[in-house]
């Protein structure tokens, strides 16, 4: 019966999790916000749900073990250290992202003699892509 009550706290958790992160893009999508606040709309969505959804797994654990609940906040402590590593590597992949990018803009806006976002966008997302899951051809 545990098991029971712990799925649906997951199912429950994702619906949840959806319903407030589209709730959470509408919100900041909207035309009276500033273009800056509208361009965070995916990611504040993403982390709503994420947030969300890390709730419904702390209940759905609650239903198994309850052990487990009370250990976890020891164990979030111990792997602080290692989450701020992390943070740290995805920041600095932003930021080398973010430069190839720029690089890459004004470099096709040099030999075009126009703007080119496409380009810029494919140099941000092919570096993290390639950065995070190597291709088969680089093995």
């Amino acid at each position: 019966m545990k098991w029971i009550f712990a799925l649906a706290a997951l199912v429950v958790g994702g619906i949840v999790g959806t319903i407030a992160s589209s709730a959470a893009r509408r919100v900041l999508n909207r035309p009276s916000h500033r273009e800056r606040t509208q361009r965070l709309a995916p990611a504040a969505a993403s982390v709503v749900f994420s947030a969300v959804l890390a709730l419904a797994v702390v209940t759905s654990l609650s239903f198994l073990d309850k052990t487990a609940v009370d250990r976890l906040p020891v164990s979030l402590m111990n792997a602080v250290p290692r989450f701020l590593v992390a943070l740290v590597f995805v920041l600095l992949g932003n930021a080398i992202a973010s430069l190839a990018a720029t690089a890459a803009g004004s470099a096709a806006l040099r030999a075009s003699g126009r703007p080119q976002p496409r380009v810029a966008g494919l140099a941000r997302t092919s570096w993290r892509s390639s950065y995070f899951w190597p291709s088969p051809r680089s093995a």
